[in-house]
């Protein structure tokens, strides 16, 4: 089996996984700046599935079948879209 790491390595992919203590050994400084610099995109892109969830129950497929999945997919991401645009609006009001 390989790991994520070595998998993407072998794919020519960049490695973006964020690192992991484990138990009995901390971080280095290196591993840490590592994580910080991975976490600013990775807490944009998790925060929209965090809501998407919290908000309309996402994450659970509802039907069977890509098709119906994804068109569920796609409406949650528009609701999504849709919910937040009043904030948006108020901030691109204030500049």
């Amino acid at each position: 089996m390989f790991s994520n790491s070595e998998y993407l390595a072998g794919r020519g992919l960049v490695d973006g996984i964020m690192l992991k203590a484990i138990r009995g050994k901390t971080l280095n400084e290196s591993q840490k700046a590592f994580n910080r610099v991975i976490s600013k995109t990775r807490c944009l892109i998790e925060r929209t599935f965090g809501s998407i969830r919290r908000w309309f129950l996402g994450g659970r497929c509802r039907y069977r079948g890509l098709e119906r999945t994804h068109t569920q997919n796609i409406l949650e991401a528009m609701a999504y879209n849709l919910k937040r645009m009043p904030g948006l609006l108020v901030l691109e009001g204030v500049k």
